[in-house]
């Protein structure tokens, strides 16, 4: 308790002298207020627990998703020259989660479309109620993959906060039928270059990565941005990320990569 209650004077201090959002929660209610300090335009979100108000902290006080200077003007000048050329900026987002992330970037890159992936049926139907209202956001219940297979979700526990999937990778399973995974090309034809423009895709899937990049990944040289938490240090004796570091090179010829807390971040120079 003393802990947490330092932890929120942290937070607070934070948040009042740095970044984009101020938090504000009144009492223990399972509700925040999201508020962009600029011009004070606010939005909820509802949280299940204090690892889904340790999630808002990470992503809307601490910001991972908000790099150094010199790159946010890379990806600002992207998405700037993106709407230039009068077209709509997409973003995908496999990992949704509560959809923080999502909302996260539809606050930052407010004329994006973008589209929130999310395979776990607790988690998809929080995030539905935190969507932002009036947002050009899609939520697509599902997991994201190399290929179109049948899948199950494998729980670590019950709040959707640790889970990873299970893939019928032949199809036979009856088991499966009823999920089947998307892959970036499906969303990717849905959303034709005529009018939409790959920007970020930003990937956090528990691990699943290692099947996503083993095939099929000729997508990854559409965007310009990929932001990516590679989980080898969950998983450490599975070589998680050697299939994206292979697919990176065999599709991208020139990229910079940075590393951020647990997030790699991509830079397409191709």
């Amino acid at each position: 308790m003393i802990r947490e209650f330092f932890k929120k004077i942290y937070y607070f201090l934070f948040q009042l002298f740095f970044g984009n959002f101020l938090l504000l929660r009144i009492a223990w209610s399972k509700k925040v207020f999201v508020i962009k300090k600029k011009n004070l335009e606010y939005f909820s979100q509802n949280i299940r627990n204090l690892n889904d108000l340790n999630t808002l902290r990470q992503i809307f006080i601490k910001e991972e998703y908000k790099f150094p200077k010199a790159i946010n003007s890379l990806l600002f000048n992207e998405y700037c020259k993106i709407i230039e050329n009068k077209k709509t900026p997409l973003i995908i987002d496999c990992g949704a989660n509560i959809c923080a992330s999502v909302n996260y970037f539809s606050s930052i890159y407010n004329n994006s479309e973008i589209v929130g992936i999310e395979p776990d049926n607790i988690n998809f139907t929080l995030c539905e109620k935190n969507k932002i209202k009036k947002s050009k956001i899609h939520l697509i219940k599902t997991a994201v993959s190399c290929d179109n297979f049948n899948y199950d979700i494998n729980k670590k526990n019950d709040d959707g906060r640790s889970s990873y999937i299970k893939l019928d990778v032949n199809n036979l399973d009856g088991r499966f039928k009823e999920n089947k995974t998307i892959t970036v090309k499906n969303i990717l034809e849905t959303f034709q270059t005529i009018k939409y423009q790959p920007f970020i895709i930003k990937i956090d899937i528990e691990g699943h990565e290692k099947k996503l990049f083993e095939k099929n990944t000729e997508w990854m040289n559409y965007f310009k941005f990929i932001i990516i938490e590679l989980h080898d240090w969950m998983l450490p004796e599975e070589d998680i990320s050697s299939n994206f570091h292979k697919a990176l090179k065999e599709n991208i010829t020139s990229y910079d990569m940075y590393n951020f807390g647990e997030n790699t971040l991509i830079v397409n120079k191709s």
